[in-house]
């Protein structure tokens, strides 16, 4: 076992090419080999992410009051 990311969150999602999208503050990006390759600045602190869409390339991110949602590169898996 190893530590994978220096972020803890709330909620986690994985893109089709294995990148892992936390839900801690604002949204970090991870790729599988755990390096931080973008942020998500989100105007509310999310609690939860969820792809979906018609092509599952669009990240929805659950705040306290509000529904945000992001296109992304790649689609959720």
């Amino acid at each position: 076992m190893r530590i994978f990311a220096e972020h803890g969150g709330e909620s986690v999602a994985v893109d089709a090419n294995g990148n892992i999208y936390i839900a801690a503050g604002q949204v970090f990006v991870y790729n599988p080999a755990g390096e931080l390759i973008d942020t998500i600045d989100i105007p509310e602190r999310p609690s939860q992410l969820l792809f979906g869409g018609s092509d599952s390339s669009t990240l929805f991110v659950l705040a306290r009051t509000s529904l945000y949602a992001v296109r992304t590169r790649y689609p959720g898996r």
